[in-house]
């Protein structure tokens, strides 16, 4: 049952008082549906749910306020506390609530209590079911009817620690890291267990656990980890001509991520992959390096012949998986950028041999990207002309990685209601960390790896500027002749569309990142002008329509997008595409025999419906 405290008194369970109101408690998923039926019934008891006249709006709301604060005080939720689910009749409500911009304040409380259920939901501990959740606490603080509209509700924690708030505006979502949270008239969030966690579990599940609930989430991939390979998964890469080193974004893991990159690769034909780059799009997008890269790819395909064109599905499959293996590096992304690299710089080095092994690739997104570019030039400082990188690495391919810094992470401390939104939002695509423990790691620890986001020349309190100025300037150093760098950069930026905008977490998070840039110009997280900076020298770049977590969906304009890092990849298997082309011509006029290589064992076929 939902638990009411009074004024000045501290509820055990979120380590909270209120000032202002009332302030009641949730231990249970069931309670935040039960609390929310409530709400919609009172909704719907009001003017049979038509938006009320512009003179009338302000007297109807003060009414539900009334209402609902009346039945919280005598312990009268309508509804069935055990539900499951909310009722048709509130999930109808809520729909109408997402598609009418006319909400007052009791409306956005209705939406913020739908908001934390969806962070409630994707927070279940796999460990546990039911109807416990992994250490949330939600809370709901609503300001005294009789002190309305003036009045100001307050709630303050025992102590500052990591919890996320909701509070009136257009849905305003902040990281209440400092001990005082403030709502017009009401406000909400969740918080950790106050016995929850301890932050070394925390990150752990951050890294384990997310990656668990990415290969329960329909992943279709299961890629082998670098920092776990086996002797016969080690030697099966380096019997590849090139590997593909996959790295995931912030909270987010490799697993489930490059599904749609993976399933390109495999089943994309190089020449209608070369016939789609030479196809101009409608409308225009803005890119550069097409050209070279067509031109390149068609190089490329020569010497194969014309029978290419005609190989697909298994057999183009089979071929590839003869020469591309892939890995994945699942790692704390709270953790600063640098140490992500050193970690990673050990384990390739420690992998692969850069003489005779497999050339190298990097597919990153959004933050993977930059800690790709930081391994990668510490391979290169530490090059000797006995143990040479530079051969070695051959690409680096981003998507939505934010090359200049982000405006998400600008704050000076991790009070940022944009990070707050980030996991907010997007924490429904399962693609994410559970909340739970961000914020068990949070209470305990600032997060590096968030504040190295910070825009190019952001200045803060404990440094001079941004991690990624400093990123440049080290690779500034390492330019070979003519300025160009090393490995070439293919970058992919994001620009979010009328789908996006459709829904509610899009117009949210749009509306939010739109005030603090002043433009349209973003994928939702991140800045276009980041994604696709021309100060780190991207020998090629394309603009899709795409929000941040869209950018490997093969349906749509997004897919243009990962053509382009294909044709970078299908250049540097020329070499092998002519002597298999020659093979199959034999197979024709000679007996049977095998002319494939081994397929590549580490990745598990596509998971049947």
């Amino acid at each position: 049952m939902l638990e009411l405290h009074d004024p000045g008194r501290r509820d055990p369970h979120t380590d909270a008082t209120v000032r202002g109101g009332i302030l009641v408690s949730a231990r249970r998923r069931a309670d935040v549906v039960a609390l929310l039926d409530a709400c919609a019934d009172i909704v719907g008891g009001e003017a049979g749910w038509q938006p009320a006249p512009a003179g009338a709006r302000d007297d109807l709301e003060e009414r539900r306020f009334r209402r609902l604060y009346g039945r919280l005080m005598a312990g009268d939720l309508s509804g069935d506390a055990d539900a499951a689910a909310p009722s048709a009749a509130t999930q109808r409500r809520i729909e109408r609530l997402l598609a009418d911009p006319r909400r007052d304040r009791f409306d956005t409380l209705m939406l913020g209590l739908a908001t934390l259920l969806d962070a409630w939901d994707d927070d279940r501990d796999d460990d546990r079911g039911g109807d416990e959740p992994s250490d949330l606490r939600a809370w709901l603080a609503l300001g005294r009817p009789g002190d309305a509209p003036a009045a100001e509700v307050v709630v303050t924690y025992g102590a500052a620690r990591a919890g996320l708030a909701l509070w009136p505006g257009s849905l305003v979502a902040g990281l209440s890291v400092t001990a005082l949270v403030k709502g017009a008239r009401w406000c909400m969030g969740v918080v950790g267990a106050v016995a929850g966690k301890s932050p070394q579990r925390a990150i752990h599940e951050l890294v384990e656990h997310t990656r668990d609930r990415a290969r329960a989430a329909n992943c279709q991939y299961d890629v082998p980890r670098l920092d776990r390979l086996t002797d016969a998964e080690r030697q099966e890469l380096e019997s590849r001509r090139l590997v593909v080193v996959l790295l995931h974004g912030l909270c987010s893991t490799d697993l489930l991520t490059f599904d749609g990159w993976i399933a390109a690769l495999l089943n994309t034909n190089p020449h209608a992959l070369l016939q789609r780059l030479s196809t101009p799009s409608d409308p225009p997008r803005e890119a550069t390096g097409v050209v070279a890269l067509h031109d390149g790819l068609q190089a490329a395909l020569a010497d194969a012949g014309d029978d290419l064109a005609t190989v697909g599905g298994a057999t183009l499959a089979r071929f590839v998986h003869g020469q591309v293996g892939w890995v994945g590096w699942p790692h704390d992304t709270l953790t600063g950028i640098e140490e992500n690299a050193r970690a990673l710089y050990d384990l390739i080095d420690a992998s692969f041999d850069p003489a005779s092994g497999p050339k190298l690739v990097f597919v990153c997104h959004s933050r993977g990207g930059l800690v790709a570019r930081a391994v990668a030039a510490k391979l290169l400082e530490r090059s000797t002309p006995a143990h040479d990188w530079v051969p070695a690495l051959l690409d680096l391919c981003t998507f939505g990685t934010p090359h200049d810094g982000a405006a998400i992470a600008e704050a000076s401390t991790l009070g940022a209601r944009e990070f707050a939104t980030y996991l907010l939002m997007f924490g429904v695509t399962r693609r994410l960390a559970s909340l739970s423990n961000v914020l068990a790691v949070l209470d305990a620890r600032t997060a590096e790896g968030i504040e190295n986001l910070k825009p190019a020349g952001a200045v803060t309190a404990d440094r001079a500027h941004a991690y990624v100025s400093d990123l440049y300037d080290r690779e500034a150093g390492l330019r070979r002749a003519g300025g160009s760098r090393h490995p070439p950069l293919t970058a992919i930026g994001g620009r979010i569309d009328a789908t996006v905008r459709s829904r509610w977490q899009g117009r949210a998070a749009a509306a939010l990142i739109e005030r603090k840039l002043g433009h349209a110009d973003h994928d939702l997280v991140v800045e276009r002008s980041s994604t696709v900076s021309s100060r780190a020298r991207p020998q090629a770049t394309m603009t899709v329509a795409s929000d941040h977590f869209g950018y490997f969906d093969r349906d749509g304009d997004a897919a243009r997008g990962i053509d382009l890092t294909l044709a970078r990849l299908w250049t540097h298997l020329g070499p092998a595409l002519a002597p298999w082309a020659a093979a199959r011509a034999q197979a024709r006029v000679a007996p049977p025999r095998a002319i494939f290589p081994k397929p590549f064992t580490l990745v598990s076929p596509p998971k049947t419906p």
